[in-house]
């Protein structure tokens, strides 16, 4: 008999699917805490989680008869998911569940914020009818800008659409075909800022959106435009929002979301042009219920069947196959997230290339894994199970490749990827060792480099001239940011140069920003792996 544990609960129409299936049973338990789970986790061929239960390293070392983690919802930051991958755990998660539910939390803010229902709320249980401090907007005729265009971001629209407001969406791995599909304008961020009546976002928190909404983006933005977040707390300065609503230029904003959870800025508590909720978008009985069904069904489907959905971590093979093809699939997770991340412009289709001894094995989980790692640096919810869907639904075009040919390298992938411009970036890697345990990329663009990826990195594009290098790193040293590793290749003398340097931390934006202003630098991007 297959046990499973559920640690952090489990909705009453999840447990019903294991009731009814053969060979599966499951415990569910609350509060379990980290000692416990160490000591009960031997027992259990697979555990689902939410939130609250961290399954680390030590807990999968415990768990010898582990083969699946199931997480009840998207985020699976409280997994180890390179200790499981490594064990042949599967990680699943449930990305299409709360997405009804997210929306329709951000709709209800919309609508809070035209009519300034909680301020109303607040005026009344005060005793005061206050009915002429009270004049609210109509959304008829608005314009709405939706920042993020997945699945959560186009039912917003869609709603909204149905109350007569015009849509203009953003997002730069949809193609405009797609958003214009919905009936919406497509947009640079830009002009979605200048033109928008209610702003909402809804994209993950990375480099490119962390703190988009500034100071400077509200400045170009209309006088009295509303702003919603229900997506990941820190895509809106806070504190650049107060200024904003205090001077008079944002006429409200409405917030579920926060860098730190429990909100730590009392500042926004000040202002009843403000609304808060405390991280509750995805918080109805209805989501609850789908995670709890989905997380069931994936787990039962796995352990009874074989068969993965929504797989975080691509090891649904034979044991020979999973050791010959699992670093791969690791090591193009983190080509794709590089190159997201340093492709200049909105990434319109991909080539990627498989070389040598993969040229013999199925590159299905590799490219999948690349596609993967190149989608999740702006699309939520994306793993090797639904990778290609999700390109399919962006607009993504993609080319693979397979090749005997052996340039110098036993084995050697190369990713390529063409923006809006036509313009091409590319990353190349190879694994080197008789067990494949040494990943390295071994190019960027043409340029001839020696990069472990791990960690944070600093890959820079610079004049190939005196003294450049040493002010980079005068200015990473006086931000106590340490190099440990750096390579640097030019193809021709005194022209350009491409350094990509290790290091010990993230590289925050207003240093970042002091690198790309350094005379001779080209381009500068700190990459997060």
């Amino acid at each position: 008999m297959l046990k499973v544990i559920a640690t952090d609960g489990m909705a009453s129409d999840g447990v019903e699917i294991f009731e009814k299936a053969d060979g599966i049973e499951l415990e569910v338990r609350k509060g379990v805490d980290a000692d416990e789970l160490l000591k009960i986790i031997p027992e259990y061929d697979g555990i689902i989680i939410r939130s609250a239960t961290k399954v680390t390293e030590e807990v999968l070392a415990a768990g010898k008869k582990l083969k699946a983690v199931g997480r009840a919802g998207v985020g699976v930051d409280n997994v180890d998911i390179k200790s499981a991958s490594r064990r042949g755990i599967v990680v699943m998660n449930t990305p299409q569940a709360n997405t009804i539910s997210t929306a329709e939390h951000t709709i209800a803010m919309i609508f809070s914020l035209a009519r300034r229902i909680p301020e109303a709320d607040a005026y009344m249980k005060k005793g005061e009818w206050a009915k002429k401090k009270l004049k609210g907007v109509e959304l008829y005729g608005k314009t709405l800008g939706v920042v993020g265009y997945g699945r959560i971001g186009r039912w917003v629209a869609k709603v909204c659409q149905s109350v007569g407001m015009k849509i203009v969406a953003f997002d730069p791995m949809v193609s405009d075909d797609k958003i214009r599909e919905t009936d919406a304008t497509p947009a640079t961020v830009e002009e979605l800022f200048k033109i928008s009546d209610f702003i909402t976002v809804h994209t993950p928190v990375n480099n490119e959106t962390r703190n988009m909404i500034n100071k400077d983006t509200i400045a170009i933005m209309k006088d009295g435009v509303r702003l919603v977040n229900c997506a990941r707390g820190g895509i809106i300065n806070e504190d650049d929002l107060c200024d904003a609503v205090e001077s008079g230029k944002v006429a409200g904003a409405a917030l579920d979301v926060y860098p730190k959870e429990p909100n730590q800025n009392k500042r926004l508590e000040t202002y009843s042009q403000i609304i808060l909720t405390p991280h509750i978008a995805a918080s109805t009985g209805e989501a609850q219920s789908k995670v709890g069904v989905e997380v069931a069904e994936e787990m039962v489907e796995y352990l009874v069947n074989g068969a993965i959905s929504n797989a975080i971590n691509a090891t649904a093979m034979g044991e020979e196959e999973r050791k010959q093809i699992l670093p791969f699939v690791e090591f193009g997770s983190r080509l794709g997230s590089i190159l997201a991340q340093v492709a200049c412009g909105d990434v319109k289709s991909l080539r990627i290339v498989c070389e040598g001894t993969l040229n013999n094995v199925d590159i299905t989980p590799i490219t999948r894994s690349i596609i993967s790692g190149v989608l999740s640096y702006n699309v939520e919810g994306v793993n090797q199970v639904n990778a290609e869907l999700m390109a399919e639904e962006q607009g993504l075009k993609i080319e693979k490749i397979k090749s005997s040919n052996i340039k110098g390298y036993t084995n050697f992938i190369r990713v390529e990827a063409i923006n809006e411009k036509g313009e091409m970036n590319s990353v190349g890697g190879t694994i080197f060792g008789e067990k494949n345990q040494h990943p390295r990329i071994v190019r960027i663009n043409d340029f001839h480099v020696d990069v472990i990826p791990e960690g944070f990195l600093l890959i820079l594009v610079h004049k190939d001239a005196p003294g450049i290098i040493g002010k980079v790193g005068t200015i990473i040293g006086d931000a106590n940011i340490n190099i440990c590793r750096m390579t640097c290749d030019s193809l021709k003398p005194g022209e350009v140069n491409v350094g990509a340097f290790g290091i010990n931390k993230s590289i925050g934006e207003d240093v970042l920003e002091r690198i790309k202003n350094t005379e001779g630098v080209m381009q500068a991007h700190c990459v997060s792996l």
